[in-house]
């Protein structure tokens, strides 16, 4: 067998896109998809078909990949507009207008997403855009594998500099092997980013648990419309199902289709009058809905078989003692992987034990690792996480709820930053001005008074300090 990867940019897809995805399918003997943890679609098909099948993607215009680790899907938080709440100034154009900017299909994992929603990740990518308090403008997180913890770019990007910005850190990252947030600000300067503002508040991160996913919902009660997740236990749609769902969107008029990054599909806009075609497709395939957080919160490897099993016998024994796990997500992967999760289960490839951690303060958003036992059996696994599960709760208990700024280093610059009042442009004393024909080093305040801002001709006196050094 051989599989495919289909990327669809930010986890949205129109169903006409879809049903071309299916079709091809079913004329090339695959009859199932699977979802993958980064809003992508997988197809496992015969070896004599892939490369037939490849070639007809393709021609569809399809982003398709056989290496699945060579690019990585962008992936969005568009499916929790209208469905959880949001900053203010996001919607569902604001993820478009940031995804239409991409011209080329990156090797980093980019997550952009709203910080009022918990329904998808935050900082699971490498470069991780958050929208701010800011209209138009976005948080930066970078989080390179061999950085102590992530850090922020310390400026906040315009959208239109979103794609942009992330292409030439990608370029000077693959090529030159700068990684720290300072070699990399220090370098780029005012080159891409031209209308960036200062970073002058904490971002702010909801609390609480993990949303529920699946099932029909009220999305909005004024027009009377809902939402429906998909979910299947082993993350499999067959062909047929999709192009049924592709059918029923098109007569009822939905536009895009959503995939989450808990592998499931999410409609929106179902009108009540609809909803009971709906109900009906999910009989027709005996797809079950409102399943307990038991079975729903957990973060598995793409299209590992080994994890899946291991999952479904800890979620088997879990139902048959009756434990607690409301608010965990757990998450599974090999040893030195990362997972998404509040309690982590590594796998050692070697010697086939277990080490169980938990994230500090048990917050889903954090990547710090705490270890709560090593060198475990499989069979042990599900005493230990019922001990997780019991701290858990006991600290939740003892927790005052609150909503604290995150806490994220904040890189500081070496040299000083001056900023345009007018229109945001940033000058810095390292980098120089290149429009200006001032080099590299030249300190701001030497600067002639004739000086003027290479973006908006704004004077030297609109610049102010950003950051004191």
């Amino acid at each position: 067998m051989s599989f495919l990867k289909i990327h669809t940019t930010g986890g949205i897809i129109s169903p006409g896109d879809l049903e071309k995805i299916a079709l091809a399918c079913r004329h090339h003997n695959c009859d199932s998809i699977q979802l993958g943890a980064r809003q992508e679609i997988y197809i496992y098909c015969e070896s004599s078909e892939a490369d037939a099948l490849h070639k007809k993607l393709r021609s569809l215009n399809f982003l398709i990949e056989t290496d699945v680790q060579l690019h990585a899907n962008i992936i969005t938080s568009f499916a929790s507009v209208g469905v959880y709440p949001s900053t203010v100034w996001v919607t569902g154009d604001t993820f478009f207008d940031v995804l239409e900017e991409f011209d080329y299909q990156p090797q980093l994992k980019i997550n952009i997403t709203d910080p009022s929603q918990l329904l998808v990740p935050l900082f699971t990518g490498e470069l991780n855009f958050v929208a701010s308090h800011h209209r138009n403008y976005w948080c930066l997180y970078i989080n390179f594998p061999g950085l102590v913890e992530q850090e922020l770019w310390p400026a906040l990007i315009y959208i239109d500099e979103v794609a942009p910005l992330a292409k030439r850190i990608e370029e000077i990252y693959l090529h030159e092997q700068l990684f720290r947030v300072s070699d990399l600000f220090d370098q780029i300067g005012n080159e891409i980013v031209k209308n960036s503002r200062a970073v002058d508040k904490d971002l702010r991160l909801v609390t609480g648990s993990i949303p529920y996913y699946e099932g029909m919902n009220i999305m909005n009660s004024l027009n009377n419309s809902y939402w429906l997740g998909i979910y299947r236990r082993n993350y499999k749609f067959s062909v047929d199902f999709i192009l049924d769902l592709c059918d029923l969107c098109a007569d009822n008029k939905i536009g895009k289709v959503s995939f989450t990054t808990w592998k499931t599909f999410l409609i929106k806009d179902i009108k009540a009058q609809d909803r009971l075609k709906w109900e009906m497709l999910l009989g027709k395939y005996g797809i079950n809905i409102r399943h307990s957080s038991i079975e729903l919160h957990w973060q598995l490897p793409d299209m590992d078989e080994d994890l899946m099993k291991l999952k479904n016998k800890l979620v088997q024994v879990f139902n048959e003692k009756d434990i607690r796990t409301y608010g965990i997500c757990f998450g599974i992967c090999y040893e030195n992987r990362t997972s998404y999760g509040n309690v982590i289960i590594e796998k050692d490839r070697e010697d086939k034990m277990y080490t169980v951690y938990h994230t500090s303060g048990f917050s889903v958003l954090n990547n710090e690792r705490i270890v709560v036992k090593e060198e475990i059996q499989e069979e042990a696994l599900a005493k230990t996480l019922q001990k997780v599960c019991n701290m858990f709760y006991k600290q939740l208990n003892a927790k005052k709820e609150n909503d604290d700024p995150v806490k994220i280093k904040i890189f500081t610059p070496t040299v000083d930053l001056f900023q345009c009042k007018t229109c945001y442009t940033i000058y810095n004393e390292k980098v120089g001005d290149v429009v200006a024909g001032i080099p590299a080093g030249n300190i701001f305040n030497n600067l002639p008074e004739a000086y003027i801002c290479p973006v908006c001709d704004g004077p030297k006196s609109d610049y102010v300090k950003m950051i004191e050094t």
